[in-house]
């Protein structure tokens, strides 16, 4: 007996077809993107890397390195934009530094070890790093990470954002 809701097998299984083919087509697409983006950059970031400290935020793998030339000074895990609130993807630079900041826009959370990297709040903190897109936008930094990178960088330091 059944109530008028019910799915037939046939039914349930051209929905999962469907669901598996838009989701498919939603990763082929962003791969496409990340490889266009990154082709167009790939001269700014040659020459950054030439010029000194930098670092490479890598969306998609969830990872930055911290590297003086070409050189890798550190690997460290980070925790990005969710899909609602993506982190943008662009050449900034470390705008302001402040090691004890507090968000303005998120119950005044905190944000330690905040590096700014746009105007409108973006920037790189410590917090909680899980292994998959998760932020409001910022990039999360393990504690260790955090105090390194904010040792490390001045204001002005070169950030690549790719992917």
């Amino acid at each position: 007996m059944t109530n008028g809701y019910a799915l037939t097998k046939l039914q349930r299984q051209q929905m999962c077809r469907a669901r598996r083919q838009a989701l498919q087509k939603a990763a082929w697409q962003a791969g496409m993107e990340a490889e266009k983006y990154n082709r167009i950059h790939s001269s700014t970031m040659e020459s950054m890397e030439k010029q000194g400290l930098h670092l490479v935020i890598s969306l998609s793998r969830q990872q930055g390195r911290c590297m003086q030339g070409n050189k890798e000074l550190r690997a460290f895990r980070v925790c990005s934009g969710k899909v609602s609130t993506p982190t943008p993807k662009g050449h900034f630079h470390v705008m302001e530094k402040l090691r004890d900041h507090r968000s303005n826009l998120y119950n005044n959370s905190p944000m330690p070890f905040f590096m700014r990297l746009t105007t409108d709040g973006v920037g790189l903190h410590q917090g909680n790093v899980r292994s998959w897109p998760a932020s409001h936008g910022c990039v999360r930094l393990s504690y260790a990470d955090a105090s390194f990178l904010f040792e490390c960088c001045e204001v002005g330091t070169p950030v690549f954002v790719i992917d």
